[in-house]
């Protein structure tokens, strides 16, 4: 019997890599969207005003919440598979923690992009971070254990 300590498996830690830089690049567009709707594109105000009077706003919150429900389950369940028995709880916590700091990082990024560079900053970054985001799955498919 070893005396290493069980280790998170480069599967788990790269799922952190995966939704921390996804989850970087969707907290960057969505606070500035409706800034960058009236401002940049020259949409009415009086358009988004109208969304929520009708009842989309809503609407869209309810299909996010079913989008979450149906994908963030079943990552959790993914990285508690992939984990080590006695590093469940720390193998969730890494991915939680991606999660947490991403909507830190990309608030912020967005609000200083939007300020300091243009409009248009925080939607290229956003785009680069998924775009990183999705380059890292291959590694998470080539390290994942075979069944």
């Amino acid at each position: 019997m070893s005396n290493t300590p069980p280790r998170l498996p480069r599967t788990v830690l790269l799922l952190g890599w995966v939704s921390l830089l996804t989850d970087v690049a969707s907290e960057m567009v969505y606070p500035v969207l409706p800034l960058f709707l009236v401002g940049a594109l020259g949409m009415p105000a009086a358009i988004l005003g109208v969304m929520d009077d009708a009842g989309a706003v809503p609407w869209l919150f309810a299909a996010y919440g079913v989008y979450i429900a149906l994908t963030h389950g079943v990552l959790k369940a993914i990285v508690t598979d992939l984990a080590p028995r006695s590093l469940r709880g720390t193998a969730l916590g890494v991915f939680e923690m991606a999660g947490g700091l991403a909507v830190l990082v990309g608030s912020v990024a967005a609000g200083l992009l939007w300020d300091r560079v243009g409009h248009a900053a925080p939607f290229w970054l956003g785009a680069g971070c998924a775009l990183a985001g999705a380059a890292v799955v291959p590694w998470v498919a080539r390290a994942a254990p075979r069944v």
